[in-house]
């Protein structure tokens, strides 16, 4: 079993943090897995756990909705791993500018055709 801390920016979001802003948020995740891809995957799953809990929701307007990137992932230690597994570390939320917006939505479309392991959006409920 390996360990693992990855960094995840989220962008098109809306939270309590934010007021009546669009924005984004930045946060650390700690996975145990026997892979990495298996720790995106439950990286997603964790991702949205967290997000429920602090009623962080996506945005669905046209070419301005919500995606996750992963910024880093780096493979930790044992003892780094159990002292923040499981913690909820919350979020670092930034604003977004109109020009950003822009930016933000033309950085998914590179990012889905040059580094789509990297790039991920929303579970959908079923």
């Amino acid at each position: 079993m390996r360990f693992y801390e990855f960094m995840v920016e989220g962008v098109f979001v809306r939270a309590s943090g934010l007021g009546a802003d669009v924005g984004g948020f930045q946060a650390t995740f700690f996975i145990k897995s026997s892979s990495v891809a298996t720790a995106v995957d439950r990286v997603r799953w964790v991702l949205s756990d967290r997000m429920s809990a602090h009623f962080v929701s996506t945005i669905e307007m046209g070419l301005f909705r919500t995606y996750f990137s992963i910024r880093d992932v780096w493979e930790v230690s044992e003892g780094r791993m159990f002292e923040f597994e499981g913690r909820d570390l919350g979020f670092t939320f930034f604003r977004i500018g109109k020009v950003e917006c822009m930016c933000l939505a033309f950085r998914r479309m590179l990012l889905r055709i040059f580094r789509p392991r990297r790039v991920f959006f929303p579970h959908r409920s079923a």
